[in-house]
């Protein structure tokens, strides 16, 4: 039931300064024993799946529960768990399977911080996925809705010149855990600012990151060449983000 370390705050962000958003502000029923890991949440078994596809891993990408029992004062008690993605075998043979491989390892290596992948209906754009990150005052938590409706949600497909299939989950994980999340938390290149959105002023929304989480979600469709292959320029609000300079 303790928070992060105070070193996880910065003056600058409000958002970061509530050391429980790790745990979503239940650290009662939601448990992560050190705070820094890349945990599933919801639909375990897909979310596995999943980054086993994303990063061709052949079910090398693993999980390890950990349940913890409680009590208090001898009056009640409850269980709690997490799930966090693990690598098995020689972790240097797996980076070799390619891109995304190397880059899922990243983010299980560094541990100076809390990814969560959680799989879910996003109430914001139902049937698709989406990112939150901490240049947007966010703890690191990327949403993957298992469930896909018969709507649009990929606006990056629909606006292609040639029509592509629309992202299926493990193309999305590729997109938002590989690709906005890697770029961000290991990369260096700042998700941002939602566009348009002034209460998130804390750093500009960058070109970079949008390429980041295409190159992720490409790779995925790579492996079946009859997904196609999006433009590395397709994202959407990618041409209202100021430019970094990176050319065609």
């Amino acid at each position: 039931m303790s928070p992060d370390s105070p070193g996880f705050a910065h003056l600058s962000n409000p958002q970061a300064w509530n050391l429980y958003a790790y745990a979503q502000n239940n650290p009662v029923s939601l448990w992560d024993p050190d705070g820094h890991d890349v945990a599933c949440s919801y639909n375990i078994s897909q979310c596995v799946a999943d980054a086993n596809t994303a990063t061709n891993g052949g079910g090398r990408v693993t999980e390890n529960t950990t349940v913890t029992h409680h009590s208090f004062l001898g009056l009640f008690s409850w269980d709690t768990s997490v799930t966090k993605l693990a690598i098995s075998g020689d972790e240097a043979s797996f980076r070799a399977l390619g891109d995304n491989a190397s880059r899922l390892a990243d983010l299980i290596d560094n541990h100076s911080f809390t990814l969560e992948v959680r799989y879910a209906a996003d109430s914001g754009n139902p049937g698709g996925s989406d990112s939150f990150l901490p240049s947007q005052g966010n703890s690191p938590l990327s949403i993957i809705d298992p469930n896909h409706s018969a709507s649009i949600h990929d606006p990056d497909a629909r606006d292609q010149n040639k029509p592509i299939p629309q992202a299926n989950t493990a193309e999305e994980f590729g997109h938002e855990v590989l690709g906005h999340q890697w770029g961000e938390l290991i990369h260096g290149d700042a998700a941002g600012s939602k566009m348009g959105n002034p209460l998130w002023p804390y750093a500009p929304t960058t070109r970079a990151n949008m390429r980041d989480s295409i190159t992720g979600e490409n790779a995925v469709r790579k492996l079946d060449p009859s997904r196609g292959q999006k433009d590395i320029f397709s994202h959407h609000n990618y041409s209202e983000a100021p430019s970094d300079g990176f050319k065609r």
